[in-house]
């Protein structure tokens, strides 16, 4: 009866451990290092110029971005609107960088003209 009585014991302890485990694991936030940027693209404003291809233009805008002492990962150039907004140079194309940059870097990825999200 008291071998019986451990064993159950042992589980209610060991389910109370998985338990709490479980919380602390769904609960705990890890604090990122990187601000999400954005950036939306004009017809002819964009000091990195813009390429027949919109892989050709991210990897314009990395190597622009890099020479300028800024590091931004994980770029993605996403279409939000159809079509051109106005032909003026400094019209949206309707098109928006996304990317990734440390938090420390923010302020000087602002300067040049990104926004965090």
């Amino acid at each position: 009866m008291g071998l019986v009585k451990k064993h159950k014991t042992m589980e209610k302890a060991l389910s109370l451990l998985f338990f709490l485990i479980g919380i602390t694991l769904f609960t705990c936030k890890k604090q990122s290092s990187t601000v999400e940027v954005t950036y939306t693209q004009t017809q002819c404003e964009d000091p990195w110029g813009r390429e027949a291809s919109p892989e050709a233009t991210i990897a314009k805008l990395t190597t622009y971005l890099t020479e300028k002492g800024l590091t931004i990962s994980d770029v993605r150039l996403v279409k939000e609107k159809e079509g051109m907004m106005c032909m003026a140079c400094n019209c949206p194309t309707g098109q928006v960088f996304y990317g990734l940059v440390a938090k420390n870097d923010l302020a000087k990825a602002t300067e040049l003209g990104f926004v965090a999200k």
